[in-house]
């Protein structure tokens, strides 16, 4: 998917700064990391928060599949 627009975020709602960042440096994440405490972010795109989960969101803050498991290269494909 090289020179195609696209940005991953991850959301976490029970982390402090410290941990996620520590979190991040683990994994050698090299995205944005945003903490979401009261799930205000999470709740305007996904309808379980309860678990791990990936969505999938449009320009235009379209979703195009919201609370995946898994997500693949062809699941994404098609709306790049």
């Amino acid at each position: 998917m090289r020179g195609r627009d696209f940005i991953i975020i991850t959301l976490f709602d029970t982390m402090n700064l410290s941990d996620t960042a520590a979190w991040a440096a683990e994994y050698g994440l090299n995205h944005p990391v945003i903490i979401d405490p009261l799930g205000e972010i999470a709740g305007r795109f996904e309808e379980n928060q309860a678990v791990p989960s990936y969505t999938l969101i449009l320009p235009g803050a379209e979703v195009a599949f919201r609370d995946h498991s898994i997500i693949s290269v062809e699941d994404i494909e098609p709306y790049l």
